[in-house]
């Protein structure tokens, strides 16, 4: 503002004087006001001029921010920044800053929209905004606390329990885990896989997988053991298998589950009948179904009628009544147990009528294919091929024992149609 306090005036009749004055009325603030000025030029004869100006001042221009401004940034909910602070200043005296922030939510809780904003105002009321927006997002998945052991390397006895494990997010509050395992079975060598695995999903749906695989090895996965070899021609011979199995491998379990492995229909749980088996080498399986620790375990037994004693035969029953009158009742002459040729290899047998004449004879009589019916195959005083009459009848049984011995039976045969 340019002050003309130091005019000067002229009179037409001599001089003249000026007198200057200034007054000041406040505005609606300090940056607005009016400045009132004026001139009185008075002669000598009190003739006086007056010009007055007045000047209106105000104030228009906004305030400015000091500091460099933030700008609009998108971070990850655990990297928020801390709101900056800024001053203003103003060309006509001082300015404040007001700080004021909102929070709008997104689609999960690691997600939203932060406003933040800063008003400078002078004191005339104008102002200067400036508005920072801040995108957090959630793009981290939970972290495990502590650590989990990836491998493990036991024997199936051994086997640790899953562990406890806690989980942490950087921006949710609450972490859902999923636990699930799955196990191989055993290969050949008695190898399996436990697959332990945790699916951890925070409120943003970030996946993180943590797994731990346990290797399993199975002691003895395949044992197999057996016996000397065992007759077969003892009727009462029962071989207890498991005695055999508890015997060699002290501590199995009895609650496994034996296998005919080569059918021989001669098993019965645990215990082996050989009576009647051909000879040759049978192998009967016991498998241990533990959840941890399956085993199986193969008892091999052979079996032949080289290893049987003379104990172990059974004694000829001579049946010395029959009927042969077509009722499938008592039709031959039964000789029990002269078929099993282990104990008895040969043998030969005569019947004889009431005066002494051969009515049949045979050699290797086994009840089947050789075998007395009643009927004449004997000499010319009987019809070959005849029925024979009902009466009593002589027979001679002879017969070679399992050691080498030749025994000689006979008695009356009774023949009834």
């Amino acid at each position: 503002m340019q002050v003309l306090s130091d005019s000067t005036a002229v009179d037409n009749c001599g001089a003249a004087a000026v007198i200057f004055t200034e007054t000041t009325t406040p505005g609606t603030c300090a940056g607005s006001y009016t400045i009132t000025r004026t001139w009185a030029a008075t002669d000598l004869c009190d003739n006086t001029t007056v010009h007055v100006q007045t000047i209106t001042v105000q104030d228009t221009t906004a305030p400015s921010f000091v500091e460099v401004l933030p700008s609009n940034v998108t971070v990850e909910c655990s990297a928020v920044p801390t709101p900056v602070v800024l001053t203003a200043t103003d060309n006509c005296g001082t300015a404040s800053v007001v700080f004021a922030e909102t929070s709008t939510p997104g689609a999960c809780e690691g997600s939203y929209t932060i406003t933040r904003t800063w008003t400078a105002i002078d004191l005339c009321n104008i102002s200067t905004i400036h508005t920072q927006i801040i995108t957090v997002q959630d793009t981290t998945a939970p972290t495990l606390v502590g650590t989990l052991t990836p491998v493990i390397n036991v024997t199936c006895s051994a086997i640790p329990v899953e562990p406890t494990l806690q989980f942490v997010d950087n921006c949710s509050t609450l972490v859902n885990t999923v636990y699930t395992t799955s196990t191989s079975d055993p290969d050949d060598e008695g190898n399996y896989e436990i697959i332990r695995t945790w699916t951890v999903t925070d409120a943003c749906g970030n996946p993180a997988t943590f797994t731990q695989l346990v290797n399993v090895t199975i002691p003895n996965f395949v044992s197999s053991t057996g016996i000397g070899t065992v007759c077969n021609i003892d009727v009462d011979l029962v071989i207890d298998l498991m005695a055999i199995v508890t015997l060699q491998f002290p501590g199995t379990p009895t609650g496994g589950t034996w296998q005919d492995t080569d059918n021989t229909g001669a098993l019965d749980g645990s215990n082996f009948t050989p009576y009647e088996i051909d000879n040759g080498e049978y192998v009967f399986t016991y498998v241990i179904d533990d959840v941890d620790c399956p085993r199986t375990i193969r008892v091999i037994v052979p079996v032949s009628y080289e290893a049987c004693t003379v104990e172990n035969c059974v004694s000829i029953i001579v049946h010395n009544a029959m009927t042969p009158n077509g009722d499938a009742l008592n039709e031959i002459f039964f000789i029990e147990n002269i078929n099993i040729t282990e104990c008895y290899p040969e043998n030969t047998v005569e019947i004889y009528n009431r005066w002494g004449v051969k009515v049949y004879d045979a050699e290797n009589y086994d009840n089947t294919t050789r075998v007395f019916t009643g009927i004449s195959e004997g000499r010319s005083t009987v019809k070959q091929s005849a029925e024979l009459p009902t009466g009593t009848y002589f027979y001679i049984l002879k017969y070679k024992t399992l050691e080498g011995n030749y025994v000689t039976k006979n008695g009356y045969l009774y023949l009834s149609r």
